[in-house]
């Protein structure tokens, strides 16, 4: 599909599904990590986490362009498959690198295909590197807040 065959509603969904896959499965996996879990249940939760919120940005986003009600009712549904199937993409590729190599390697990986995925959609969406680096720069903070909260669970449960 070139861009012009994309209704600005179908690629706003996929640039939001895109960020925010990035920045929960991120959250997830340095968190889980941080607060000293395995392997096991830092793939289990970004998996779970990852698919719930692929779906719940579905949701979200199908009733907020059904309330704005100014947009056709199959750029709502596109627009709904656009950011699920975006989300749980980024989920897969950030996912993976868990899968296959030891966990602080997989961790490196997937933290790596994330601030890849941020600076390309923030150069997508203006064509802008200032841009670009600013998406990443929040995935940064969303992952440094989610390491804090993974010890500070730590902490209160050990």
């Amino acid at each position: 599909m070139t861009e012009k065959m994309l209704h600005p509603e179908v690629k706003g969904a996929i640039a939001f599904g895109l960020m925010e896959g990035v920045v929960i499965v991120m959250g997830i996996i340095i968190g889980v990590f941080a607060a000293g879990l395995g392997k096991l249940a830092v793939v289990s939760a970004a998996l779970v986490g990852g698919l719930a919120d692929s779906f719940a940005n579905a949701v979200g986003t199908h009733v907020s362009q059904e309330v704005e009600g100014n947009i056709k009712n199959r750029h709502v549904w596109a627009s709904t498959g656009a950011v699920f199937l975006s989300t749980i993409l980024v989920v897969a590729l950030q996912v993976l690198p868990l899968i296959f190599f030891s966990l602080t390697t997989g961790i490196i990986l997937a933290a790596a295909i994330g601030l890849g995925v941020m600076f390309s959609v923030g150069f997508f969406v203006k064509r802008s590197l200032k841009l670009a680096f600013e998406y990443m720069l929040m995935a940064i903070i969303a992952a440094a807040l989610a390491f804090g909260a993974g010890l500070l669970i730590k902490g209160i449960i050990e």
